[in-house]
């Protein structure tokens, strides 16, 4: 099988749908001061006990100690290092923007020109991933092609070889340097290479958690200046590819993916970014 190489945005902002504007421009605010790989849990679980009242539900650390987290924890994990560093929270109750958001599982309202921490939209966290390298598969420049030397995805065989064109890794299944008593494994964070811009685990390792509301369609008439995605939804997006089920074909830059927001499950994560 062929992987995808799918139409890019120019720049590298943003993959379109093959029904979509693919030759529309985009401009995007720039990003900064976030973090360069995925939020571990040593600092997940740092920001809650510093910031313990943005996490009030009952199950909130049965959720934390299987590392199981919603997709409103990481908004309100994002509001509570805001505030850890007195900066500006980005997430509020109220349309007012005058009520953090701390509890509850409630799609927030947003501080855009806040200078807090936030998930990134999703044409913000492909033009990241992408690192500079625009028009490629993945988050590098020099192949369109993915090992294990690169990434940890699952390498997905049939009849003994590799099933897409683009997965040239020499193992096969789960990645061997993190599969362990009958179990894949993430990796450690910042183990394999970084991309243009800095950033780790752009490929692979784990699914990411972007603000952005799914749709099949919402490309093919977006604005072309910081889309920010439909303005309400029932799943949001997820990118990356996780380790322990997605292959080659899910670890491309332009794949996407959605979630329930208030269901948890340990293959996702996210990173968070802020505002120049």
């Amino acid at each position: 099988m062929a992987c995808q190489l799918p139409k890019f945005w120019p720049g590298g902002a943003l993959a379109r749908s093959e029904t979509s504007r693919s030759q529309d421009p985009t401009s995007l605010q720039p990003l900064s001061g976030g973090s360069s790989h995925d939020a571990p849990p040593v600092s997940f679980d740092h920001v809650l006990h510093r910031r313990p009242s943005f996490f009030t539900e009952p199950s909130r650390h049965v959720q934390l100690n299987t590392r199981r987290q919603k997709g409103y924890d990481m908004v309100k994990w994002c509001n509570a290092r805001s505030q850890m560093q007195g900066l500006t929270a980005c997430y509020y109750t109220d349309a007012r923007l005058t009520t953090i958001y701390r509890t509850g599982q409630a799609a927030p309202y947003v501080s855009w020109n806040a200078n807090g921490y936030q998930l990134p939209a999703e044409a913000e966290w492909e033009k990241a991933a992408r690192g500079g390298a625009s028009g490629h598969r993945f988050p590098w420049s020099d192949t369109d092609d993915i090992t294990h030397s690169r990434a940890n995805y699952y390498v997905y065989q049939q009849n003994g070889t590799n099933a897409y064109a683009c997965d040239r890794s020499p193992t096969a299944g789960w990645h061997p340097m993190f599969y362990h008593e009958g179990w894949p494994n993430t990796s450690p964070v910042g183990y394999s290479a970084p991309n243009g811009y800095g950033l780790y685990d752009m490929a692979g390792n784990g699914c990411e958690w972007c603000w952005d509301w799914y749709s099949d369609t919402y490309y093919s008439s977006s604005p072309t200046t910081a889309p920010r995605g439909p303005s309400s939804g029932a799943y949001r997006v997820l990118r990356s590819a996780v380790w322990n089920w997605l292959d080659a074909n899910g670890a491309c830059c332009a794949n996407r993916f959605n979630f329930n927001p208030d269901c948890a499950t340990s293959s996702h994560g996210f990173r968070c970014a802020r505002r120049l």
